[in-house]
């Protein structure tokens, strides 16, 4: 059980760091991030929201994963 709670945590470190990137940028910018061109760009964007933090990325999240959850998040 403590080890779902710490996973999910984690993981809304992982939004919230997606969210503080997105909303930092234009509407056209955003765009571009959540585009396939732009999803490398967003990764290493997130990444280093986290690594500021102390943290990594979630297990099991690549740059295609993240971009999917993101699209998600903004619908």
């Amino acid at each position: 059980m403590g080890n779902r709670i710490a996973r999910l945590a984690y993981t809304d470190e992982c939004a919230a760091a997606a969210r503080t990137v997105l909303q930092a940028r234009s509407l056209s910018q955003r765009a571009m991030a959540l585009s396939p061109a732009g999803e490398t760009e967003l990764y290493a964007s997130v990444h280093s929201q986290l690594r500021a933090k102390g943290l990594g990325m979630p297990p099991g999240v690549d740059r295609h994963t993240l971009a999917e959850s993101v699209r998600q998040m903004m619908r």
